[in-house]
């Protein structure tokens, strides 16, 4: 269920609530066993004293109930599910809760309701349920937030100024607690910036860390701090639809030619017919012409010479002079028109 390490050793929390350990045990006890003399342990060992008398059907029967871990430099805290809070390894400072060293888990007194559990170097946190902060063991930069750097305390003393807490963590010197507001606190040593109050001086009380908000996670290294920030969504932008152009076809004209008219020439020719000298009348013969010329041809049809088939009378020769004329005019207009259809035929 968890993992955490000390120096030199590291413990784990199994899913039935027992807590296993292996490394180096020597000196402080930090593998909780019951003695520091043994050698470095390969192999996990199984922290002892965890264990809860509890009535189990009907009897009282030894009930491992831890669900929570955590290490420090030379001692390791566990959270049990009543809320209390037990320790082991080196008390310097009475990180541990005493001023000896505890081969076994032993009860730190005065804490309860506690919901989170943090070890420092040579001091412990606990987070109890109304959003409180408690501090024990070394205090000589100020790591418990009591407002002031003094000798070490061997029980909890509550963390100034905090409260709506709900989240904890320790580093080597310094503390840092997340409220329910999105914010960030923190207090104690400061060599490297990592109280986020850009100056290297400690505080001895909680101050908010600048520039963070919605934040909700927190972690904290030997000489640095985290803080996991909630990202806001960046919004989707939908993208309009690309209108669509429609292109109406231009219209086709089609012209139509008006046909023109062919002109039809009609000539009149008025030819005198000679007549006897008994005749006192001229007849006129009205022979029309028809010529056909088309504007979009250069080419005439040429239109045949008309035949006379009359056959004019023999006029009776008069010896008289009265009727010379009439022959005379008759050959001339007949010349003419002779000459007009020549001409007509030739275009």
């Amino acid at each position: 269920m968890a993992i955490t390490v000390a120096d030199d050793c590291c413990l784990a929390l199994k899913s039935d609530g027992t807590v296993w350990g292996w490394g180096q045990n020597y000196s402080h006890g930090k593998l909780g066993i019951g003695t520091n003399r043994d050698p470095p342990h390969g192999t996990m060992v199984q922290v002892i004293g965890l264990n809860t008398m509890a009535v189990v059907d009907g009897r009282y029967q030894q009930v491992n109930d831890i669900v929570a871990i955590d290490g420090g430099l030379e001692h390791v805290l566990a959270l049990k599910s009543d809320g209390s809070v037990w320790a082991w390894g080196a008390v310097f400072g009475g990180a541990a809760g005493l001023y000896l060293d505890n081969w076994t888990p032993i009860r730190i007194w005065g804490l309860h309701d506690v919901i989170a559990i943090s070890a420092g170097d040579y001091f412990s946190l606990a987070l109890k349920s109304d959003g409180t902060v408690w501090a024990w063991g070394g205090n000589s930069i100020g790591q418990l937030g009591s407002g002031t750097s003094s000798l070490p305390y061997n029980f909890a003393i509550q963390v100034k100024g905090l409260t709506d807490v709900i989240a904890i963590a320790t580093g080597s010197s310094h503390s840092l607690a997340l409220k329910s507001d999105g914010t960030v606190w923190a207090w104690g040593g400061n060599s490297n910036c990592q109280l986020g109050n850009e100056n290297k001086e400690g505080s001895s009380i909680p101050i908010q860390v600048s520039g963070l908000t919605n934040v909700v996670g927190i972690a904290a290294g030997g000489r640095q701090s985290l803080a996991f920030v909630e990202s806001t969504p960046t919004p989707t932008l939908t993208p309009s639809p690309t209108p669509t152009l429609t292109l109406t076809p231009t219209p086709t004209i089609t012209s139509t030619p008006i046909p023109k008219p062919t002109p039809t020439l009609i000539s009149t020719i008025t030819t005198p017919v000679p007549t006897s000298p008994t005749l006192a009348s001229t007849s006129t013969i009205s022979t029309p012409v028809s010529t056909t010329t088309s504007l979009t041809q250069k080419s005439t049809t040429p239109t045949p010479t008309p035949t006379n088939t009359t056959t004019p009378e023999t006029p009776s020769i008069d010896t008289g002079n009265d009727t010379w004329w009439l022959w005379l005019v008759s050959g001339l207009a007949v010349a003419l028109f002779t000459v007009i259809i020549l001409i007509r035929l030739r275009k």
